[in-house]
C-alpha cells in the first residue's frame, strides 16, 4: 500500500492559523474535507480559466 500513497504534512501556527485549526477541528474527516476543497478548486480552474483561483496564491515550501 505504501507504494500507492504520498504523505504531505503542513505546519499551522496556533495563533495566525487559528481559524483554519478551528474549522478542521469541526470536521470528522479532515483528509476528505481538504481533498474536496482542492478538487473544487481544480474544477473551478477548469471551468473558469479566466478567473483567479485560490491556486494562484504564493506557495512556499
Amino acid at each position: 500500500m505504501k507504494e500507492h500513497t504520498t504523505f504531505i504534512g503542513i505546519k499551522l501556527n496556533n495563533k495566525t492559523d487559528a481559524d483554519i485549526l478551528d474549522r478542521l477541528a469541526e470536521k470528522d474527516n479532515r483528509q476528505g474535507y481538504i481533498k474536496t476543497l482542492i478538487r473544487q478548486d481544480i474544477e473551478h480552474s477548469r471551468t473558469h480559466p479566466e478567473e483567479p483561483s485560490s491556486s494562484d496564491c504564493e506557495v512556499r515550501p
